[in-house]
């Protein structure tokens, strides 16, 4: 993919404004950041940008602005300043501090290949990044390993960016021949660590500049209807220690959604130790899959896998066997303190096993939703054995496949 193919992917209408990842599907922090660093590369081989080369004479800076300081806005800007991109970077940030989502989420996991199980090094517990490296930990952790590297890089560049914090009223217009225009109300901040430079009593001010590029990395978002964020510290996956037994309404068919389905019905879970636990010791099932995994990348028009899945268990001789002793594996792992509801729009639960979620979670959510979760639509009763909803876990977006 060469540069113009990036900017036509990344570029909002006429003006040199730019989007990474806002508009696709399957959104990990890996993909993020490998989209910013492809966005990065463009605007250095496009000549959007010049480089700074020692002992020689070079432009006046490119203005570039960066709305989002999450894991895609700092990948992105780490890109330009290791390729030493003759510009001078402005980050505006919504929250009071960089990387604000994942900054104290002790409870969620991040893991950079495993969503692209079974496909090739999905395993592969580093991210294999040139800027912003980083290894599986809880997402607490990754934001340490991202902002120690993120330190680095800032340190070492040619041009410091500045970056404003708690960033509102943010407005974008064009004026014809000179760039966009920025506006905005913010606190200045110190771009390391977004801590404040001196001042312990700064107030946002409102400010405006004229940008030559504009790139927007707003990132994962928030949950949908004031519904808790995907990224808070939460308890789903931790024994009931004050009833028996639980009932949660799990509302939603993407990944956020499926990933916390797991977390409440499977003891232990983790999505990568759970797949070493299953499939270590099961290669002809695995080869099955895998085989099924790569003819799904290549239709062009994927379609649920739920049947595909089905079939794997009325295969000839050790791929049936294999695929009998996972589900009984899954069966053994069950928690008893838990019932889940599963709330979908489709009218089946075939239908959630389409391309909106990663395989992995399709195959898992399979194999536990068919074992042990009687289908409910949304015209049918709620069962009477079941214990009244104490918690609605809402997933209408902002949750990606990073977990």
């Amino acid at each position: 993919m060469g540069p113009a193919q990036i900017f036509r992917s990344c570029k909002i209408g006429t003006n040199s404004l730019y989007s990474i990842g806002t508009f696709h599907s399957g959104v990990t922090v890996l993909s993020q950041q490998i989209r910013a660093l492809n966005l990065a590369w463009a605007f250095v081989e496009g000549k959007i940008v010049d480089c700074v080369i020692p002992d020689r004479r070079t432009s006046k800076p490119k203005m570039v602005a960066i709305v989002g300081g999450g894991f895609a806005g700092l990948t992105f800007a780490a890109g330009l300043i290791a390729k030493r991109a003759n510009v001078e970077l402005t980050i505006f940030e919504e929250r009071d501090t960089l990387l604000p989502l994942q900054h104290g989420s002790d409870s969620r996991w991040l893991h950079p290949q495993i969503y692209d199980w079974p496909g090739e090094r999905s395993e592969m517990n580093v991210a294999m990044l040139p800027v912003l490296n980083w290894s599986a930990a809880r997402a607490s952790d990754v934001v340490v390993q991202i902002m120690t590297e993120w330190k680095a890089t800032v340190e070492h560049a040619p041009l410091k960016p500045e970056l404003y914090c708690n960033a509102g009223h943010l407005q974008i217009s064009a004026t014809p021949g000179k760039g966009l225009a920025v506006e905005w109300v913010g606190e200045r901040r110190n771009p390391v660590d977004a801590t404040m430079d001196e001042d312990a009593q700064v107030h946002a001010v409102g400010a405006s500049k004229i940008f030559d590029h504009v790139v927007l990395a707003v990132g994962f978002g928030l949950e949908q209807h004031d519904a808790i964020s995907y990224w808070r510290n939460e308890q789903l996956g931790q024994p009931s220690l004050d009833q028996p037994s639980k009932t949660f309404l799990v509302s939603g068919q993407g990944d956020g959604a499926m990933i916390d389905l797991l977390h409440l019905r499977i003891s232990h879970y983790r999505p990568d130790r759970i797949l070493d636990q299953l499939f270590s010791d099961k290669p002809k099932l695995l080869s099955a899959i895998e085989d099924l995994y790569r003819r799904n990348l290549a239709t062009k028009r994927p379609t649920s896998l739920f049947a595909s899945f089905e079939s794997l268990g009325e295969q000839d001789g050790l791929v049936a066997t294999e695929f009998k002793a996972i589900c009984d594996d899954l069966r053994k792992r069950l928690r008893r303190d838990t019932n889940v509801i599963l709330h979908i729009r489709q009218q089946s639960f075939a239908a959630v096993f389409g391309p909106g979620t990663s395989f992995q979670n399709r195959f898992l959510g399979s194999r536990l939703i068919k074992s042990t979760i009687q289908e409910r639509r949304p015209d049918r009763q709620r069962r009477d054995n079941f214990e009244p909803v104490c918690h609605n876990v809402l997933r209408y977006g902002g949750s990606p496949s990073a977990c």
